[in-house]
């Protein structure tokens, strides 16, 4: 795909390019970011329960299925919400429907993400606690915006 691919001037190229930053600031941003970050969240559950010993390495599979049950509902219920958000800002069906269904797939990486590096970190013999966010928020970041472009180029068949 050429870089340009999603900037030449058709209306739903524009559309969808209205969204890329709400896309990679969804797991991005600052602390004091008042949106959800599933995969920071992921990965603190995962670090508490490794740091206390409530979790062991043997359970990886199961937290991370867990998490990624989680993520599945969340990135569900933020899907549709956006999905309206974005039909009524854009007014057209489809690229709601790409922007919705990428959140919803980011939602899903990030809560993968967030619960399989720590262990991953901690097999390693590295801390978790201070690998996993810069890890999982750049992973997040770059994977999301080409989940979302790959999305919005499939659906608006661009």
């Amino acid at each position: 795909m050429h870089p340009t691919h999603f900037s030449t001037p058709d209306s739903r190229r524009v559309g969808c390019n209205s969204f890329t930053t709400r896309v990679s600031a969804k797991y991005g941003g600052s602390i004091n970011d008042p949106r959800i970050f599933v995969g920071a969240q992921s990965s603190t559950v995962v670090i508490r329960g490794l740091n206390v010993e409530q979790t062991r390495m043997k359970q990886a599979l199961w937290v991370v299925r867990r998490e990624a049950i989680a993520g599945l509902f969340l990135g569900a219920m933020l899907g549709l919400v956006v999905f309206v958000w974005a039909t009524i800002l854009q007014g057209d069906p489809a690229v709601a429907i790409a922007v919705g269904l990428s959140l919803f797939a980011i939602s899903l990486l990030a809560s993968i993400a967030g619960s399989a590096l720590p262990f991953l970190f901690r097999s390693f013999g590295l801390d978790p606690a201070l690998m996993s966010a810069p890890f999982i928020t750049t992973a997040v970041d770059v994977l999301g915006v080409l989940i979302y472009l790959n999305v919005a180029r499939a659906i608006l068949q661009l």
